[in-house]
């Protein structure tokens, strides 16, 4: 049997402490800005786009399973 390439899941921001919680988990998340941070670099802001590109491509096949 053909073994599958192990990809890192994609989350949205939902997921903010799945790295406390599972360690091992590899998850993509989103950059978030934090209140003392009020702005994002312009590589965070960049990488934030290119996940949001990704995620919205799953959450459109969900949203047409689901009509």
């Amino acid at each position: 049997m053909h073994k599958q390439e192990e990809r890192p899941k994609i989350g949205d921001r939902g997921y903010q402490d799945v790295h406390t919680d599972y360690p091992d988990a590899d998850m993509r998340i989103p950059i978030k800005r934090s209140r003392k941070k009020r702005t994002l670099t312009r590589s965070e802001k960049i990488r934030n786009t290119r996940h949001t590109k990704k995620r919205i491509v799953i959450e459109h096949t969900i949203a047409h399973l689901k009509k």
